[in-house]
């Protein structure tokens, strides 16, 4: 399994993959990780793999890619 497959995998098991996949094309760090350090490294690496962040960015729920879209307009989410 090579390391793209193996990151997927990983994330595609994590309850909170969804819910953060947006918020981590944003970063370059590993984060968000929801507090699960045994992600880091699945998070870090789409972050970095171009074919990985195209991957993610087609699991966001429309809604959500909404959502972000009105919170990139202002200086924070509460906003």
């Amino acid at each position: 399994m090579n390391e793209c497959e193996k990151a997927r995998n990983e994330l595609l098991q994590w309850e909170a993959f969804i819910s953060l996949a947006g918020f981590m094309l944003s970063n370059t760090d590993g984060l968000p990780c929801d507090g699960e350090g045994i992600y880091q490294n699945s998070v870090k690496h789409v972050q970095t793999c171009e074919k990985c962040r195209s991957w993610v960015e087609s699991k966001i729920p429309n809604d959500e890619k909404a959502r972000l879209e009105r919170i990139n307009k202002y200086c924070c989410p509460v906003m």
